[in-house]
């Protein structure tokens, strides 16, 4: 099983999110997801660069500015 961490994609799964500029375009969010599966070894997860920060930020001591930075967005 391979888990995929996405970024807020510019999708209609959300009305109005395929035209929001902070969100990634599909086409670049699959071709970065593609090129990830096709490392050797194969990831267990796969963390376009986009989230890394955000997925990481516990683990480096900045939840809380991570945190911060996404209730800007809400």
């Amino acid at each position: 099983m391979i888990e995929i961490v996405p970024p807020q994609v510019q999708t209609e799964l959300t009305p109005g999110q395929s035209q929001d500029a902070n969100s990634m375009p599909l086409d670049a969010f699959a071709d970065e997801v593609i090129a990830l599966l096709h490392a050797t070894p194969t990831p267990a997860e796969v963390c376009v660069e986009r989230v890394r920060y955000f997925r990481e930020a516990e683990a480096k001591g900045q939840f809380d500015e991570a945190l911060q930075m996404l209730a800007q967005y809400s």
